[in-house]
C-alpha cells in the first residue's frame, strides 16, 4: 500500500495479499475489493485513484488493473472472470468451471460514472469517460466518451482527437436512425461498437 492512502468505513478486502494500492488513493465507504483466484494477479490500483462508495471490484480468476488518477464512482461493478461453463446439465452451473476472458485493464485518468458495469475482458484506454449506468462489454480506445447499455452503446472521441487515433481500421457506416444532424458514425474492426462523432 502506498503512502497517503485513505479509507472510508465498512470496506471489505478479500484476499488482501493480492491487492496493491498506489499512493494517495482513497477507498470510500462500503467498497468491496475481492482478489479471488488462484492463477491471477489480483487487484492493482494506481496512485491518486478514487474508488467510490459501494463500488465492487471482483476478481474471479481474472485480474483488475486501474491506472493512476482513475475515478471509479459510487456503485460501480467491475467483474474479472466469474463466467461459468454451463455445458454439463448434470452439474449445477455454480459448480462448473469458472472462465476468464483475460481480466480488466483500465488506463490512467479514466472516469467511470456512477453505477457503471465493466465486464471481464475489457480494456479502457487512458483519459476516457464512461457514462453513469453504462455496461461496458468490449474495448474502448484512449480519449473516448462512452455511454449506454442493453446492446445500444455509443461512444465519441473527446475534442481534439483524430477519428483514426485508437480506432484502427474503420469504415463510415450508414447513419443510425435518430442521430443528431452533423454526427458521423464509424464502425471499428477492433470493437463490436459503433462510434459517433460530431
Amino acid at each position: 500500500m502506498g503512502k497517503g492512502c485513505a479509507f472510508g468505513r465498512n470496506i471489505t478486502f478479500r484476499h488482501p495479499h493480492k491487492i496493491r494500492i498506489g499512493a494517495n488513493s482513497f477507498i470510500d465507504d462500503n467498497a468491496v475489493l475481492d482478489a479471488k483466484g488462484s492463477a491471477n494477479e489480483g487487484i492493482v490500483i494506481g496512485a491518486n485513484a478514487y474508488i467510490g462508495r459501494g463500488a465492487i471490484l471482483s476478481c474471479k480468476e481474472g485480474s483488475i488493473t486501474l491506472g493512476d488518477h482513475c475515478n471509479v464512482s459510487a456503485n460501480c461493478y467491475l467483474v474479472a472472470g466469474g463466467n461459468h461453463s454451463f455445458l454439463d446439465v448434470s452439474t449445477p452451473i455454480m459448480f462448473q468451471p469458472s472462465l476468464s476472458k483475460g481480466g480488466i485493464r483500465i488506463g490512467e485518468d479514466v472516469w467511470l460514472g456512477a453505477g457503471a458495469i465493466v465486464l471481464d475482458g475489457v480494456t479502457i484506454g487512458k483519459s476516457s469517460v464512461v457514462g453513469a449506468g453504462s455496461v461496458v462489454t468490449g474495448p474502448l480506445p484512449e480519449y473516448s466518451f462512452a455511454r449506454g447499455a442493453r446492446g445500444r452503446f455509443e461512444a465519441e472521441f473527446l475534442p481534439g482527437l483524430s477519428i483514426r487515433q485508437g480506432l484502427g481500421v474503420e469504415k463510415e457506416a450508414e447513419p443510425a436512425p435518430g442521430l443528431r444532424p452533423g454526427v458521423r458514425q464509424y464502425q471499428s474492426q477492433k470493437s463490436a461498437f459503433s462510434w459517433f462523432f460530431d
